[in-house]
């Protein structure tokens, strides 16, 4: 019979350390650049989503963030024996100084409040009317893209206004007529005046519906 022997390494508690602790945060908006000055030389600097945010280290000192596009990732710096520099969590978001700007310039009385949450854009505050509000969102879905979305919450401090469009028709006396109303007998005469009669040309039994208002008039009976 063979004994089979199986070693087993035991790994001491303190060999590895988990570093995070509470890591600095830094914003970038998209297309814009940032600087971060540590405070020993680094030997290595790294970042753990660079699609998100890129680097250039200028100098063992001194490091440039690059936005790229919206989301978060985290820097790392490391100098000699391995001492952690640098441990900071940078957040991406939109070009929102642009939007404002560019908002601001064209409503200047306008309180409208731009955020950057991941891939979206959330619109709150408050416009004059719809018009305004939707020129605000056409605004700001260009500074978003066609993969992002936009949330807009934009309120309205006018009050809704419905438009109705009457037209006139002009109907024909000889249809007018065939109707059964004749319209010449109608008018005032004195204090009052009035005859309107009725016929349904498509029943032929039917009989004419008569009102007539009678009155006098001086020495005339009406």
């Amino acid at each position: 019979m063979v004994a089979a022997l199986m070693l087993i390494a035991v790994i001491p508690a303190d060999a590895a350390k988990i570093i995070n602790g509470n890591a600095p945060s830094v914003r970038v908006e998209a297309n814009k650049g940032s600087l971060v000055r540590l405070n020993a030389p680094a030997n290595t600097v790294f970042v753990s989503d660079p699609e998100i945010c890129d680097i250039q280290v200028k100098s063992p000192t001194l490091v440039y963030l690059m936005g790229k596009k919206p989301g978060q990732t985290t820097l790392f710096a490391v100098g000699e024996n391995d001492r952690v520099l640098a441990n900071i969590n940078i957040t991406v978001t939109h070009n929102l100084s642009r939007l404002n700007a560019a908002v601001q310039q064209l409503y200047p009385e306008a309180e409208v409040n731009f955020s950057s949450i991941e891939d979206s854009i959330v619109i709150d505050g408050l416009v004059e009317n719809a018009s305004m509000s939707e020129n605000v969102r056409k605004m700001a879905e260009r500074f978003v893209g066609e993969d992002a979305e936009l949330i807009n919450m934009l309120g309205v401090t006018a009050p809704i206004q419905v438009n109705l469009r009457v037209r006139v028709a002009e109907v024909s006396r000889d249809i007018e007529k065939q109707l059964g109303f004749n319209w010449e007998i109608i008018g005032n005469i004195g204090d009052l005046g009035l005859r309107v009669t009725t016929f349904n040309p498509f029943n032929v039994a039917s009989t004419p519906d008569n009102l007539e208002v009678d009155f006098g008039l001086g020495d005339f009976d009406f």
